[in-house]
């Protein structure tokens, strides 16, 4: 069975050169270092990277921490468990249209997905994280210097490229979780599978007593699985 599991994340002062080498599984979260542990990673990409950065994606995200003002949010995270039903190639192709969705090619983003080993033998773990920046691409060519400089509304070639601050709204975050909600039970419906929803379990189980399907809302009745109560 499925479940919905999707949250989103500022950067909360954390660094996004280490965020990136932890879901690209480079250096000191490479195989190599923990096999045990690292072993686990089955396929990533990065996507709109600005001219600076074709040929090292990674410089990107230097540069952020670099050129970024202190105070600023220098990223943004998305992470959400995939089904176990489907194989590789489908998840993978699932989490990168998801993320094609959300950002098109308006956004730098980096994507990975992780697969390992879950404590039901029959089930892996299999997730995807994302980290992306809220500056907006506007099609302007900047230098790494210029890229993260406050926006220049008169004239954007001045300045940097803009942030949108709609990824700071609750609005934007449930629209998010909604996009997966649809684009999941999309896939699922096609492999005959249960569906799922991105609402509280309380919700859900409020909607199937209304239903009268009381059975449903006795399954209901449980804790959320790996979800923060602050990302329903």
């Amino acid at each position: 069975m499925a479940i919905y599991n999707l949250k989103v994340e500022p950067a909360k002062n954390r660094s996004v050169v280490l965020k990136y080498e932890y879901i690209m599984r480079e250096n000191g979260f490479s195989w190599e270092k923990n096999k045990e542990k690292y072993d686990d990673f089955l396929y990533g990409e990065n996507f709109n990277m600005p001219s600076f950065a074709q040929d090292n994606p990674k410089y990107f995200w230097e540069c952020s921490e670099v050129y970024e003002s202190i105070n600023a949010n220098h990223f943004r995270t998305i992470e959400f468990s995939l089904p176990h039903e489907l194989n590789d190639e489908e998840n993978i192709e699932l989490a990168t249209k998801f993320a094609e969705e959300l950002f098109g090619e308006n956004y730098v983003y980096s994507l990975a997905v992780h697969s390992k080993s879950s404590e039901d033998p029959n089930k892996r773990n299999i997730h995807c994280h994302i980290i992306f920046c809220e500056r907006e691409l506007d099609g302007i060519e900047r230098k790494e210097h210029n890229f993260f400089k406050k926006a220049n509304t008169k004239n954007p070639s001045l300045g940097g490229a803009k942030k949108n601050r709609e990824w700071q709204k609750y609005s934007k975050l449930y629209q998010v979780r909604q996009t997966w909600e649809s684009m999941l039970n999309e896939k699922l419906k096609e492999k005959n599978l249960e569906l799922v929803s991105c609402k509280s379990l309380k919700a859900q189980r409020q909607e199937a007593i209304a239903e009268g399907n009381f059975l449903k809302a006795e399954m209901l009745d449980r804790p959320a699985i790996n979800l923060k109560k602050e990302y329903i």
